[in-house]
């Protein structure tokens, strides 16, 4: 096989696959903790127990350059071979090389006002568009824009704005395209009578904008969503979505990370759904579905009493079952792990674009 063939995103994890033996797999880790500046840590992707980073990049303020600050989420492009940085409190999208060492500045900077606190990208290569969660709604770029002054090419705001009380958008929590059918795929929390609260998905056209209604939902008792649904990965191998929600708005809140067809909609029970004390689902930053691995991968701990960890477990997992393996910190890696991520080296390179 060819491994210089340019292939579209839906395609790539197949082609990564037919190309393993040229590339090496990577875990990014995002640490906000201890770090000053915040870090972004590589792993071997088989890493376990009290591992050893092989390295990290960061930016350190300086010469003009705003510092990372909270690395809250990582969204990789195998076709430029960057990788997106959330900065939620930041307040910018940070594009790195994946092979980033050291205190490097970004390749490029997006970071106009309207931003606000990013939580996830979702990449369009094949409409070159970055689609950005953010505190308040979903906003829409040019793939390569930069800068302060960057004008969005599509903005769907809040609902508890005049302008926007038609999306149901209140605090989404992440977002991905799912592109078999050209949808962002949102979590959030609903608002119900009484001032009560629900786990709700939001699905909308790739191309919608302004005051406009998610084309359907993932909502009521069945899915497990309970009352807030707070951050969202994708397998696209199986089109199966994974989202975390908890149980309850009081503590002991009841976390899970429930698995649902690409295709699903309205009041459905989850595929797979892990939850319970053995899963160690405590105090969730990220979870990031690895489809090469088959891994599914969440960061907990590093504030409310709760211990630092990344864990790990397979696809199948379902129920109140133990991680497959577990990276913890060692002393000189991370203290409050959030971004998750898996990078190629060198799949990429040679004549792809």
């Amino acid at each position: 096989m060819n491994c210089s063939v340019f292939f579209r995103r839906s395609t790539w994890i197949a082609f990564a696959l037919a190309c393993a033996p040229s590339a090496r797999a990577e875990l990014l880790v995002g640490d906000a903790g201890d770090q000053t500046p915040a870090a972004v840590l590589t792993y071997a992707d088989s890493a376990a127990g009290a591992a050893t980073p092989l390295g990290s990049f960061s930016t350190a303020a300086g010469n003009g350059i705003a510092p990372l600050q909270d690395p809250s989420s990582l969204t990789f492009d195998p076709l430029e071979n960057v990788v997106y940085v959330a900065d939620f409190y930041g307040q910018a999208i940070r594009v790195y090389r994946a092979g980033a060492v050291g205190n490097v500045a970004p390749l490029r900077t997006l970071n106009p006002s309207l931003l606000g606190q990013p939580r996830q990208v979702a990449l369009s290569t094949l409409h070159d568009e970055l689609i950005i969660a953010t505190g308040c709604c979903v906003i829409t770029y040019g793939r390569y824009t930069y800068g302060t002054q960057a004008v969005p090419s599509r903005y769907l705001p809040p609902s508890y704005t005049p302008e926007g009380r038609s999306t149901r958008l209140n605090n989404p929590g992440g977002i991905v395209l799912r592109t078999s059918s050209d949808e962002i795929i949102i979590p959030d929390t609903g608002n119900g009578p009484n001032n009560t609260y629900f786990g709700v998905v939001l699905f909308f056209p790739r191309s919608l904008t302004g005051n406009s209604s998610p084309y359907r939902t993932l909502e009521g008792a069945q899915t497990l969503l309970g009352t807030s649904a707070s951050h969202i990965s994708q397998d696209e191998v199986h089109d199966e979505i994974y989202v975390s929600s908890q149980d309850s708005a009081t503590y002991p809140y009841g976390l899970r990370i429930s698995t649902f067809a690409g295709s699903a909609s309205g009041n459905v029970a989850p595929l797979r759904s892990i939850g319970g004390d053995a899963t160690q689902l405590e105090d969730i930053h990220q979870i990031f579905y690895d489809d090469i691995s088959e891994s599914l991968y969440v960061s907990v701990g590093g504030e409310n009493g709760v211990a630092p960890k990344v864990l790990v477990f397979a696809r199948g997992a379902n129920g109140n079952v133990a991680t497959d393996r577990t990276i913890v910190p060692n002393g000189t890696s991370f203290s409050r792990p959030e971004g998750l991520t898996v990078v190629f080296d060198d799949l990429f390179h040679d004549n792809f674009e």
